[in-house]
């Protein structure tokens, strides 16, 4: 029924208790790949090392599922992942913006 359409199946972790390298994202993961075309996991970063945690877990999830992870981390800290994130990079919120001016 969906035809051309493509679906993003997004999970946000608002409370920012997922970790990365945890059980609760490979569950969502599972969850997101069973339901959509493209995979998007939000994290929220508590510190800059939460942007590689999130590299290290999109590069071995493309090495074991062949669709689209777009990953990135909230809050300042979160920012850089923004850059590293390798899947529609251009889509984002301008006040999440690396560089933006406000």
């Amino acid at each position: 029924m969906k035809g051309n359409t493509k679906i993003i199946a997004s999970w946000h972790d608002i409370p920012g208790i997922m970790k990365w390298d945890g059980e609760e994202v490979r569950r969502r993961v599972r969850t997101a790949h069973n339901i959509g075309d493209i995979i998007k996991i939000v994290g929220r970063a508590k510190c800059l090392s939460d942007n590689f945690k999130l590299r290290e877990f999109v590069e071995w999830q493309q090495q074991h599922i062949k669709k689209p992870v777009i990953a990135i981390n909230m809050e300042v800290e979160g920012q850089l992942s923004r850059l590293l994130n390798q899947t529609l990079t251009p889509v984002t919120h301008p006040f999440s913006a690396p560089f933006s001016n406000n």
